[in-house]
């Protein structure tokens, strides 16, 4: 089994400050392992794209002289954060001799561009807001923290980087078939959850905005421990996100029918954990076995009795995976950072990537997947078994030519796809310079109904 995977692509701005540094011939003890913390990504992202233009006319019932008026200042806006980013990189760039002259405040030299910006962009953030308020009537200012909650919704759900963090309830349900009744049974838990999640991301990003000062002053003051602490602040922040979310899970689950709550369930899980609920290597082999003509009754039978067995051990190690990473996952960011730290200091990196209680139930569910592919293999005969081997070997090598490699690859995929698929997965702000546009779902919920979007 695959262990759960942290994106490790390189954030540019992190690479472009470190290459300022390393450019030099200079050491960067603290950025190597913060830079991506530090929110240089956050900064070089714009807080509206065009496309939001979608949410200002959904949530705020925009007229129709209203929209090119809001269209041009989101435009302006774009073109403006465009050009003071452009201008923000090509001051980095410029910044070498200035540090060679200086090598002992290199680091802090590399980010006053930024940290300019980032005050900068803060700035054309408040006056888009207020201009775009100006035009608005008082019937849609009413309707103002509504859309805040949508827009918070799309653009720091994404932004997860522990498992869990950016699942997104509301995306599954409006994927599911509900009745006038499902949606009336759910509608006080899902105002609650909105509420809750609402406020959740809120402090998040406090707290985000906070110790992201404290990691790049720790940077600059080349001091890891002061680094270390604020990002376990950051990640108890993440770790309350996932609290509320795994709540509405319950509490949602409870208020519709078993099937329903089973689907919703099963579908919120899958996408949020993929590398506890992808296909096993167990699934496969069954898969394979069933397709063989030559089976006996009496292989069936034994073959039924092994899957039974297997389905029960499976979702009891499912269970308890995601209750490891439910306790644990918050660590992720925290053993990445001291894997980074062994590596500036040319230290064996042969450190652990996930918690040990992580890493213990997956070296349990290894041996059980193992155990009950040997258990199937051997109720078939030596030429059955070469058949699944062949079988197994030929699907695999026919999906490496045509480029599909399986669920999970689509899983990926979808990654850097629709919102709603992004929005269910376990994401950094690394897997994407810029979060995927809001989309609505082909399936209508029924009138009325208080699902937000």
């Amino acid at each position: 089994m695959n262990i759960f995977k942290q994106n490790t692509r390189k954030n540019p701005l992190t690479t472009l400050v470190a290459a300022s540094i390393m450019c030099l011939g200079l050491t960067a003890p603290a950025s190597a392992q913060f830079g991506a913390q530090a929110g240089f990504n956050e900064v070089f992202q714009p807080d509206y794209y065009r496309r939001d233009m979608q949410l200002f006319m959904d949530y705020l019932k925009l007229e129709p002289w209203q929209k090119p008026i809001v269209e041009m200042m989101i435009e302006d806006y774009q073109i403006s954060f465009d050009a003071g980013t452009q201008s923000c990189r090509d001051e980095m760039q410029n910044l070498k001799d200035e540090m060679m002259a200086d090598p002992a405040n290199a680091m802090q030299i590399a980010l006053r561009p930024i940290q300019k910006w980032e005050r900068e962009k803060q700035t054309m953030k408040l006056e888009l807001i207020e201009n775009i308020r100006t035009q608005l009537s008082p019937l849609q200012m009413e309707r103002w923290p509504s859309l805040d909650r949508a827009m918070r919704r799309e653009k720091d759900l994404p932004k997860g980087q522990i498992p869990g963090e950016s699942m997104n309830l509301f995306v599954v349900l409006h994927g599911m078939e509900l009745t006038q009744a499902d949606v009336q049974a759910i509608d006080p838990t899902l105002l609650e959850y909105e509420v809750r999640l609402d406020q959740a991301l809120e402090e998040r990003n406090e707290t985000l905005k906070k110790h992201q000062k404290v990691i790049q002053d720790a940077m600059v003051q080349k001091n890891i421990e002061v680094g270390m602490s604020a990002l376990k602040k950051i990640s108890e922040s993440r770790a309350s996100v996932c609290v509320i979310h795994f709540a509405a899970l319950d509490d949602i689950s409870a208020n519709l029918a078993p099937d329903k709550a089973e689907e919703f369930r099963k579908t919120v899980l899958e996408r949020s954990f993929p590398e506890i609920y992808e296909e096993t290597i167990v699934d496969k082999v069954l898969k394979t076995i069933r397709t063989d003509r030559s089976l006996e009754p009496e292989q069936i039978t034994l073959i039924d009795e092994i899957e039974s067995r297997y389905l029960v051990s499976l979702e009891q190690s499912n269970i308890s995976l995601l209750e490891a990473y439910k306790a644990d996952g918050k660590q992720i960011p925290i053993i990445e950072a001291e894997r980074a730290i062994a590596r500036r200091n040319k230290e064996s990196t042969r450190m652990a990537k996930l918690p040990e209680s992580i890493l213990a139930l997956t070296r349990e569910r290894e041996e059980m997947l193992e155990r009950y592919r040997q258990e199937l293999l051997n109720v078939l005969s030596s030429n059955q078994r070469n058949s699944v081997r062949t079988r197994s070997l030929t699907d695999r090598t026919g999906a490496e030519r045509t480029g599909n490699t399986g669920d999970k690859k689509m899983k990926g995929k979808s990654k850097n796809g629709r919102a709603e698929e992004r929005g269910l997965q376990t994401n950094t702000p690394e897997n994407k310079s810029r979060p995927a546009p809001p989309q609505k779902d082909s399936k209508a919920l029924p009138a009325g109904n208080n699902i937000p979007k």
